[in-house]
């Protein structure tokens, strides 16, 4: 039979470094928004992630634009 390890030994071997991960995501629905959050992740060169709003950021009618152009920014 083994012996039962600590859950701080089991989920983190003595020495390891946990990964870096990203602090949040921003959450962001029109154009100018998504622009202004793509733009500061690229100059921090922070790794965080970036939440699009395809649906409620989209003005009404142009749902499919706003689609098209979170594509084409991402």
């Amino acid at each position: 039979m083994s012996k039962a390890l600590h859950p701080d030994v089991a989920l983190k071997p003595p020495g390891a470094v946990p990964p870096l991960l990203p602090a949040c995501a921003h959450y962001a629905g029109n154009e100018k928004f998504i622009r202004k959050v793509s733009a500061m992740r690229t100059e921090t060169k922070l790794p965080f992630d970036i939440t699009c709003d395809c649906e409620d950021g989209a003005p009404v009618g142009k749902e499919r634009e706003h689609v098209r152009l979170l594509s084409s920014l991402i």
